[in-house]
């Protein structure tokens, strides 16, 4: 219902956004491991310790890009270019505008990387540190 209420029927492709959406927040519903509060090692020695950073499940997406990254299954751009139009939802469009790249270029680079990374997972190259 969250995704119904997100959903901008002048948006392009209106039922795919709506299935991402849907997808993404079933996602975070059926985490295992919520975020939970760490304490900030640089803030040890400071009087002020009620400073506390967010430590993310170990599935979390960005966690995931980050090791397809260190693993050199992708590179950091399309690592860049995946969070930003898939987790953050920034329109495909209006990332190529930012960076002024054509929207066929960062399309396919998107899929090659998404294909890259599903593979990289269905032959297990990232579960071990998942």
């Amino acid at each position: 219902m969250e995704a119904i209420c997100r959903v901008n029927l002048a948006w392009s492709h209106p039922l795919l956004r709506l299935s991402r959406l849907t997808h993404a927040t079933v996602i975070r519903a059926h985490a295992t491991n919520q975020p939970a509060l760490l304490a900030d090692p640089d803030l040890t020695d400071r009087a002020d310790r009620g400073h506390q950073t967010l430590a993310y499940p170990a599935g979390h997406p960005d966690l995931l890009l980050a090791r397809a990254v260190a693993h050199q299954i992708i590179t950091s751009e399309e690592a860049e270019l995946i969070a930003f139009t898939r987790l953050e939802g920034v329109p495909l469009s209006s990332y190529c505008r930012r960076r002024g790249l054509l929207y066929c270029t960062a399309l396919k680079r998107r899929q090659r990387a998404e294909t890259a990374l599903y593979q990289a997972l269905q032959q297990g190259e990232l579960s071990s540190d998942l």
